[in-house]
């Protein structure tokens, strides 16, 4: 199995640590790509696609907006959000249930 873990790379504490934690106790192959915003949709379908990733999963309202829509772009059998906590900002909320 083939695992791509996206990262926010504007955050540096929990998340982060979470996800690179994640990355090492993993019994498959994965790649963590970080994420800033939308614009590097392109990198992560570029990844996805190249490592023929089974999952992609994200955690934070960043990387889950960027992971979805990646998952639609590229042949990746799922994409798995963990969200946490609830958001402050109705859009942001909204988004995530549209998503």
């Amino acid at each position: 199995m083939n695992v791509l873990l996206l990262q926010d790379a504007r955050h540096t504490g929990g998340g982060p640590r979470h996800v690179r934690d994640l990355a090492r106790a993993l019994p498959c192959r994965v790649a963590v790509v970080p994420v800033a915003g939308l614009q590097d949709l392109p990198a992560v379908v570029h990844m996805a696609r190249r490592m023929r990733a089974d999952i992609i999963h994200s955690h934070s309202v960043r990387t889950g907006i960027v992971g979805r829509l990646a998952g639609r772009f590229c042949p990746a059998g799922r994409t798995v959000h963990t969200y946490h906590g609830l958001p402050r900002r109705r859009v942001i909320l909204g988004l995530e249930r549209a998503l």
